[in-house]
């Protein structure tokens, strides 16, 4: 019987490993689309922000879409508020695809240039997918938060610090692994629009006030020195983000696009403790006389009626 027994337990195990094979290759084989968009955030929100409609645009004739988020947009907090987000962002994505919210979502650790990045996506339609770097958000001036050491994406493209470490300590990066960790997903992806934030808006204090987030510009930046020094292949479109306050409305109030653009983002409000829930509420903090750090937050308002091009590149170099 200890023969018989071991033996089932050896059979149940191997059955076991192998299972855990094929969901890990099938997995692998739900992440290969290529082509489509690849949109590159600094935050869990600036896609829903900034990007949109394009991005619905994208769900909605089910191209292959990859979203890469380079900070955690913790904001110097240790709790699981940066996991929140996440599961907003997810929520968001849901809602654009027309799934259940509820388990709709899949993961995965591909190697990409020798470090692990964890892609989510969605079980019906794996073509939509989210990769999570989870870098330690700056603050706006991109000096970095106290909570994690003053570490940012500035201070590591400006060689203020030599390296920085994901908030899950998944990965560390030096400003070159980086870059090439970034040119490995778009040589993967071979996307033919590659969707940033505004990569010639000057830095705060760089040039006088740069008017936007530091860690926008610099994850742009990122992103487009890669494709620059490797010569690759499709559209470069840089997005205004804290900049769209300056610039007129030009999304119709009463059209499907907008309607989509408000109630995705409010998807994701939903589990942002400090994000304004509903259109009301946002123009009250917007009109308020409280003083907001991140602009992020007080001006949502006026960026769910705009989505503005500053910058474009046509397969050239820049």
């Amino acid at each position: 019987m200890i023969g018989l027994h071991s033996f089932v337990c050896f059979v149940i195990s191997f059955l076991l490993a192998e299972a855990l094979i094929l969901q890990r290759n099938d997995a692998f084989n739900q992440l290969t689309c290529s082509g489509g968009s690849i949109y590159f955030s600094a935050h869990p929100a600036d896609s829903l922000l900034y990007h949109n409609p394009d991005l619905f645009h994208d769900f909605y004739v089910f191209k292959c879409i990859t979203t890469v988020l380079f900070t955690s947009g913790d904001r110097g907090n240790t709790d699981s508020h940066s996991l929140m987000l996440e599961g907003g962002l997810e929520d968001a994505y849901s809602f654009m695809a027309g799934t259940d919210v509820k388990d709709a979502w899949n993961q995965a650790h591909i190697q990409f240039n020798g470090k692990p990045v964890l892609v989510r996506f969605l079980k019906d339609m794996p073509q939509f997918q989210i990769m999570y770097l989870r870098l330690p958000s700056g603050s706006p001036d991109g000096k970095g938060y106290q909570a994690n050491f003053g570490d940012s994406l500035r201070r590591l493209y400006e060689g203020d610090i030599k390296s920085l470490s994901a908030t899950d300590g998944s990965s560390t990066y030096t400003l070159e692994s980086l870059q090439a960790l970034i040119a490995s997903i778009l040589k993967k992806k071979d996307a033919r629009h590659i969707r940033v934030l505004d990569f010639k808006t000057p830095l705060p204090h760089e040039q006088g006030d740069g008017h936007d987030h530091a860690d926008h510009i610099t994850s742009a930046r990122i992103v487009a020195d890669a494709w620059k020094q490797e010569n690759l292949a499709g559209t470069l479109q840089g997005y205004a983000a804290n900049a769209l306050r300056r610039v007129y409305p030009n999304l119709n109030i009463t059209a499907r696009n907008y309607r989509v653009k408000l109630e995705t983002f409010f998807q994701y409000a939903a589990k942002d403790k400090y994000m304004c829930k509903d259109y009301d509420h946002c123009l009250e903090v917007q009109d308020s006389k409280e003083a907001f750090v991140d602009e992020e937050y007080k001006y949502v308002a006026t960026y769910l009626q705009r989505e503005h091009y500053v910058s474009s590149n046509n397969g050239t170099p820049i």
